[in-house]
């Protein structure tokens, strides 16, 4: 639910998009792969100016691990700044070395639910970007 404080409040083919995406997200049931999304061009450049921006903040002040797995994931499966990776290929990988797993989200999640996915390794993430 938007409110009309959000920048996409009155975005009427923002608000068309992020309710496709979170359609996608709804629909999945446990064993589906995970949705694919066709994420545009103005969606893949706001991912590029956020991921320019935090991985260098990152890379200074995130923990090792975290910085490992994202060199990681940029050698394994191009994982980068120049195209938004779908949940499948980050959701694989992550089971691969840590045994969690994505699980796509329509929109926020009580507390519980969130923290009892995380206890049996699943990590809850929404499929969209925010308003640019």
């Amino acid at each position: 639910v938007l409110t009309s404080e959000h920048p996409g409040f009155y975005d009427t083919e923002y608000r068309k998009r992020r309710r496709m995406i979170a359609d996608k997200a709804f629909e999945f049931r446990f064993g589906d792969r995970l949705p694919h999304i066709d994420y545009t061009e103005d969606e893949h450049s706001i991912w590029k100016l956020v991921y320019e921006c935090l991985r260098p903040a990152a890379r200074q002040f995130a923990v090792p691990q975290y910085n490992q797995i994202v060199d990681e994931m940029e050698q394994s499966f191009g994982f980068g700044a120049d195209r938004i990776p779908q949940l499948q290929q980050v959701s694989d990988y992550l089971e691969s070395k840590t045994g969690f797993t994505l699980r796509p989200v329509s929109g926020l999640l009580p507390a519980r639910e969130f923290l009892a996915g995380l206890a049996l390794r699943v990590v809850h993430s929404k499929p969209n970007l925010r308003h640019g």
